[in-house]
């Protein structure tokens, strides 16, 4: 399930978009629009796999916490990877820790989804999606 199932969602979701973009402040934006738009329901009642396979069974057995971390490194550094070439295109601000950056996002993500399951407050989770757009808009260069 995690090989096939969460990692292909990862990949699927956040990380070929990413791929195909010459702007990845822009794509980053528009999935997690596209994300909370699509399925707030399903998150407000399932949250995200793989969240939820970390918080309930990850100190339960060192394999399976590896390959749960596997999928947070590959999802991180798939942004972080991304975000180095928005740099080189000049869509990216040169002075961003693209690491930190990377988990960052993956962090407010996995949160915004564990806030849905537990809150089941739309309108709350739409409203911290928001703060973090405003987040993404903070990685563009300053406009000269």
């Amino acid at each position: 399930m995690i090989d096939e199932v969460i990692q292909g969602w990862i990949t699927e979701r956040w990380l070929a978009p990413l791929q195909g973009s010459n702007d990845p402040v822009t794509t980053l934006i528009e999935t997690c629009q596209e994300i909370m738009t699509a399925s707030p329901s399903e998150q407000m009642a399932c949250g995200c796999p793989l969240n939820n396979l970390t918080q309930e069974l990850a100190n339960n057995d060192e394999g399976f916490r590896g390959s749960l971390l596997a999928l947070f490194d590959l999802w991180r550094k798939g942004i972080a990877a991304n975000l180095e070439r928005g740099q080189e295109l000049g869509t990216v601000r040169r002075d961003i820790d693209l690491d930190a950056t990377g988990t960052f996002i993956v962090s407010a993500c996995e949160g915004l989804a564990g806030t849905a399951k537990s809150t089941h407050d739309r309108k709350l989770v739409l409203s911290t999606a928001m703060v973090l757009r405003q987040f993404f808009e903070t990685l563009r260069p300053a406009a000269t």
